[in-house]
């Protein structure tokens, strides 16, 4: 299967491509406005970078930087939560500011 194929067919693509150029979009703004999405509404993707905000198995809040991956897809970007097996709650961790990501780990004070 090609990429077109995988991304949907050459009409859905073409669609969305001159959608996004009509809009003055470019393909990093469009990746950027999704995480932002993502980030407001608390939803996580295979690959999001999460800080751990609750215990967990009774041990302090990871300060590290974590990543959210799906075993079930085989779409392992880093060690994490698994979102395959239902890890938790959304409210057990959140999503890392660009300031965290930067710096590797979780920059609140713990509590």
């Amino acid at each position: 299967m090609n990429l077109i194929e995988q991304l949907g067919g050459y009409e859905h693509l073409n669609g969305f491509y001159k959608r996004a150029v009509a809009h003055g979009f470019t393909l990093t703004e469009i990746k950027e406005e999704l995480l932002k999405y993502r980030r407001q509404h608390n939803i996580f993707e295979a690959g999001d970078k999460v800080i751990i905000v609750q215990k967990v198995w009774g041990e302090d809040p990871w300060d590290d930087l974590c990543y959210v991956f799906n075993a079930k897809t085989h779409h392992i970007v880093g060690v994490g939560i698994d979102i395959s097996v239902g890890f938790g709650s959304s409210q057990a961790y959140r999503h890392a500011t660009d300031e965290e990501i930067k710096a590797g780990k979780r920059l609140e004070v713990n509590q």
